[in-house]
């Protein structure tokens, strides 16, 4: 096996910093494919590749199962070999093996398995009110990440999700911030009276 100290210490840091990839690792190569069994790469939604784990014809292959892997979540056991005459997906509970024939001129094969790393949900909670603070206390207990303010910029990620608590403490500057912040969803906790008006005030602002 080769050890990928560089990688590994990349992917560290990318986990850190709450960003998604896919970490790639070759688990098999046959003659006379010249990536070794142990190396390692991370993947970008993107299309970037930090690391190596083979070019040509298996580059594209391993590119689109990684876009596929951030989308559903779920690892998978990509395998390139001379003998398969079409692709064929085996679909498991755990994960999935893709069999590609192998393209390249010098044909041999490669398996690589590809393992989706994603940052845990989070909860940013606006607001100091009692709804809030139970809020905060059981998205902890059930893995979410929690926040009490929007980043800096005002953009946040994919899993980021954001509650607004305030209750009649800055409710419109509040809702504000969390529409500007792109999150996918935003809550609301007010009686029906108040967010009619809260919504018609985003509207007309």
């Amino acid at each position: 096996m080769i050890w990928n100290p560089d990688v590994l210490s990349r992917a560290a840091q990318l986990r850190a910093e709450g960003t998604s990839f896919v970490l790639a690792t070759v688990v098999a190569s046959y003659p006379p494919q010249s990536v070794r069994a142990g190396a390692k790469a991370i993947l970008f939604g993107d299309d970037r590749i930090e690391g190596w784990i083979g070019g040509g014809c298996v580059r594209p292959v391993v590119l689109q199962e990684a876009r596929e892997a951030l989308a559903d979540g779920r690892p998978r056991l990509v395998r390139m070999n001379a003998g398969v005459a079409s692709v064929e997906r085996q679909e498991g509970a755990q994960g999935s093996v893709r069999e590609y024939p192998m393209t390249c001129q010098g044909e041999g094969g490669v398996e690589i398995y590809l393992e989706p790393v994603q940052p845990p949900p989070r909860l940013v909670v606006l607001g100091r009110t009692p709804v809030a603070e139970s809020l905060v206390r059981l998205a902890a207990e059930v893995g979410f990440e929690v926040g009490a303010a929007l980043p800096q910029d005002g953009k946040v990620g994919g899993s980021t999700f954001v509650v607004v608590a305030t209750m009649g403490a800055g409710d419109e500057d509040s809702l504000t911030d969390a529409v500007r912040s792109g999150a996918p969803y935003i809550g609301l906790v007010a009686s029906r009276k108040k967010a009619t008006f809260l919504l018609d005030y985003l509207r007309a602002s």
